[in-house]
C-alpha cells in the first residue's frame, strides 16, 4: 500500500492503520484439523491487529490531539448536535453503515406523549414589549443522558378553544373571521421579554365554538433542546380581543381527564355544553431514539469467520471499539469495522479481472516461475470519524480507502 504524504498528522497516522489491517495474505489453505488448532491463535492475531492499530496511531499522533481529553469542556448538547451533523454528513455521502435502519429504530425507540397545561399571563406591566396574552408551557421532557440518543418532536400542537361570539347579521362574514398569530417570546440584549419570531398563524371562524390547532413543533423542539430559550408564546390578533374569544379558564378535573386520555393515545370526547374547562393545551408527540446505529458483533452474509470451513478468498472482520483502546478523543462512530482479505485463490475463483485467469493458468503450467493469484482488497470506502482536533474543536474527517468493501483474487 502506498502512503500519501499529507500535511495532517492524523491522516498519515490513520493511513498507517490500513497497512496493518488490509495486509494481503497469500498463505495456503489450512486443513480442517489445522483450522481448529489455529482458532486460538487467530484470537491472538486479532488482538495483535488491534494493538498494531493502536500503537501506530499513538506513535504518530504526538501533540496533534488534546493531551488530556477529560479536560475538554464540550457540553453533552454540543456533542449531541455534532453527532446529528455527523449523521447528516454520512447521509449526504450515502454512507449508511452507521445510520439506524427501520428495525433498529422501532426496537430502540421510546414514544413520548404528553398534554401540558398553559400558564396564562395577561401582560400589562410592559405593553411596549409584549401586547397580548402570553402562554407558558413548562416542558418537562429531558434529553437523554446518552449523547448518541435524541428526543425528536413528531408534532406539537397548541390547542385553543374559541368561544362562540354574537355578530350582526349585516356584517356577519367579516366579523366572524379572526386571524390569530402565535409568536415566540424572546429576551433581548437588555434581558427584557419581547415579541420574537412568528411561529404559527391561522384564520378562524368565531361564529361557532370549538377547538383550533396551531402547529408549534419547531418551537417545542427548540425548547427541549435549549430549555433556557423557553419564555412562552405570545398570542396576537389585529381584529379581535383574544381574551374575549379564547377560553383561558381552568378545570383541574377535566385537565386530568385530558392527560389520561392523551397519554394512552385515545381521542378525547368532551361535552359541548360548557367551555369553562377548555384551557389552552399543548399536545406533544415525540420519540426518544438512537442517532447512530450500534455496530452488531456478527459477520454479514458475505463475510467469513475463522473456523467456518471456508478457506477460499474471503473478507474477515476485525471490530475495533475506540473506547476499548482508550481513544476518547473519537466521538463517533464508537466502533470501527476493520476488514482484511484472506484465503486461497483456486482456478477461476473470484477473479478480479481477465488477467487473473491468465496468471492462474501460468501458475499451473510452471509454479516455480509464476505465483498463484492472491486474495486482495478489490474495493474500498472511506472511514469518516467525528473527533477532537488539536485545538479542541469537534470536526469530522474522511480517510480514504480505510474500509475494505470486497475481496478478489488477483
Amino acid at each position: 500500500m502506498i502512503l500519501y504524504v499529507v500535511s495532517r498528522t492524523v491522516v498519515l497516522t490513520v493511513l498507517l492503520v490500513a497497512l496493518h489491517l488490509t495486509i494481503v495474505d497469500c498463505k495456503p489453505a489450512l486443513s480442517a484439523s489445522q483450522q481448529v488448532s489455529e482458532a486460538e491463535k487467530e484470537i491472538d492475531i486479532s488482538n495483535l491487529r488491534i494493538e498494531a492499530f493502536k500503537q501506530s496511531i499513538l506513535e504518530q499522533i504526538g501533540d496533534s490531539l488534546p493531551s488530556n481529553v477529560s479536560n475538554v469542556t464540550h457540553s453533552i448538547e454540543t456533542k449531541r448536535q455534532k453527532i446529528r451533523e455527523f449523521r447528516d454528513y454520512l447521509r449526504s455521502k450515502n454512507d449508511m453503515q452507521h445510520i439506524p435502519d427501520k428495525e433498529e429504530m422501532e426496537s430502540e425507540s421510546k414514544r413520548v406523549r404528553r398534554t401540558y397545561k398553559g400558564d396564562y399571563k395577561q401582560q400589562r406591566s410592559n405593553p411596549t414589549d409584549l401586547e397580548g396574552p402570553v402562554l407558558f408551557y413548562n416542558i418537562q421532557e429531558t434529553l437523554p443522558k446518552d449523547i448518541y440518543r435524541e428526543l425528536v418532536v413528531f408534532s406539537a400542537t397548541l390547542q385553543l378553544f374559541k368561544k362562540q361570539t354574537n355578530t350582526s347579521a349585516s356584517n356577519k362574514t367579516q366579523q366572524s373571521l379572526m386571524n390569530i398569530k402565535v409568536f415566540n417570546v424572546e429576551r433581548n440584549e437588555n434581558l427584557n421579554l419581547v415579541k420574537g419570531k412568528q411561529i404559527s398563524s391561522k384564520t378562524i371562524d368565531v361564529s361557532i365554538s370549538g377547538w383550533e390547532a396551531f402547529d408549534i413543533s419547531a418551537a417545542t423542539q427548540n425548547w427541549i433542546d435549549n430549555p433556557q430559550s423557553n419564555h412562552g408564546l405570545l398570542l396576537s390578533s389585529d381584529t379581535h380581543n383574544i381574551t374575549q374569544i379564547v377560553s383561558f379558564a381552568e378545570d383541574t378535573l377535566m385537565l386530568k381527564r385530558l392527560h389520561n386520555h392523551y397519554d394512552e393515545g385515545r381521542d378525547v370526547h368532551l361535552p359541548k355544553h360548557s367551555s369553562d374547562y377548555f384551557i389552552p393545551l399543548l399536545k406533544l408527540d415525540a420519540e426518544e431514539r438512537p442517532i447512530l446505529k450500534r455496530v452488531k458483533r456478527q459477520a454479514g452474509r458475505r463475510d467469513c469467520t475463522q473456523g467456518d470451513g471456508e478457506d477460499r478468498c474471503c473478507r474477515f472482520r476485525t471490530q475495533i471499539n475506540f473506547r476499548d483502546i482508550g481513544w476518547n478523543w473519537v466521538i463517533a462512530p464508537t466502533d470501527y469495522e476493520a476488514f482484511h482479505c484472506e484465503g486461497t485463490c483456486p482456478d477461476r475463483f473470484k477473479m478480479a479481472n481477465t488477467f487473473t485467469g491468465i496468471k492462474s493458468t501460468l501458475h499451473k503450467m510452471d509454479p516455480s516461475r509464476f505465483s498463484a493469484p492472491c486474495c486482495i482488497p478489490s474495493s474500498f470506502k472511506p472511514l469518516t470519524i467525528l473527533h477532537e482536533d488539536a485545538y479542541n474543536n469537534l470536526v469530522f474527517t474522511d480517510f480514504a480507502d480505510m474500509v475494505v468493501q470486497d475481496c478478489k483474487c488477483a
